[in-house]
């Protein structure tokens, strides 16, 4: 999916930082490491760690704000065909990241309204890790619900 034109915004939030991207940082090579300024070294200092953990805490942080950013973009590419399968008349505007509620929060553009959608961490996680299509059926399940109910939501307000 890397490269591909996406035609949607991707919002990171917390980006948390995994064990895989510590252990990645930790072992990676002095030239890879982030240059620190005035400040940091500063930081480092206080803290009492050398420069040199200072620049792998902070490049593990790197690390795990792109995998955030593929598995966002990732995920919103699948939201967006599967709203393209559905209607014409649904467009993904953003996705964003919001791993600290532990959920991916789509925002949709409806005729005459955008809608939030919700995504759980956990669906989104089982879809993105596995590429099952009971996944992918779920999270169609859950947009178009979530869509519909929105759209049936703002119907009886003008009837009433």
């Amino acid at each position: 999916m890397q490269g591909e034109r996406i035609d949607f915004e991707v919002i990171l939030g917390s980006s948390p930082t995994s064990l895989d991207d510590w252990r990645r940082a930790q072992t990676a090579d002095p030239s890879e490491l982030p240059a620190l300024n005035n400040a940091q070294k500063e930081v480092a200092k206080k803290l009492c760690i050398t420069e040199d953990q200072y620049q792998r805490s902070y490049l593990s942080l790197v690390y795990g704000r792109e995998r955030m950013l593929d598995r966002t973009r990732n995920l919103g590419t699948i939201v967006e065909k599967l709203l393209e399968e559905t209607s014409r008349n649904y467009r993904l505007l953003a996705i964003a990241e919001r791993m600290d509620q532990g959920q991916w929060i789509a925002e949709i553009k409806v005729p005459r309204q955008l809608v939030n959608v919700e995504i759980p961490r956990e669906l989104g996680d089982d879809l993105l890790d596995s590429r099952r299509s009971e996944y992918r059926i779920a999270l169609k399940e859950l947009l178009l619900s979530a869509l519909r109910g929105k759209q049936l939501n703002r119907k009886k307000k003008a009837q009433v």
